[in-house]
């Protein structure tokens, strides 16, 4: 019997997008689907079963991803008041005193 990788390919279409997994075609009527695909029910349900897994690793990252982005927001507000506000200080030609603690000078002398 050829092996499950071999069969699986005939069963999946062509992924719309590169990180997407393949997808299954839907099928009214599986007999048909099973013929034409010269498939086995294991071997249909084994890909089903493998790109449900994919999936869910990939909405776990997507996930991961969401969060990591919604933890930086706050630090990207502050960054863009900043800009804003160095900008309306140039913009008005008023003079500016920053003070950066030492150890960031520290840090930047360093690299």
């Amino acid at each position: 019997m050829p092996s499950a990788a071999l069969i699986t390919a005939p069963v999946l279409c062509e992924p719309t997008l590169p990180d997407v997994p393949a997808a299954l075609h839907h099928q009214e009527n599986v007999e048909k689907f099973m013929l034409e695909k010269k498939t086995t029910v294991e071997i249909t349900i084994g890909a089903f079963t493998e790109m449900l897994q994919k999936y869910k690793l990939m909405e776990a990252s997507l996930s991961r991803q969401k969060l990591s982005l919604k933890l930086k927001i706050p630090e990207i507000d502050n960054t863009l008041d900043l800009v804003r506000l160095l900008k309306h200080k140039r913009d008005s030609e008023e003079e500016m005193l920053a003070n950066y603690p030492l150890s960031e000078v520290n840090d930047k002398l360093e690299e």
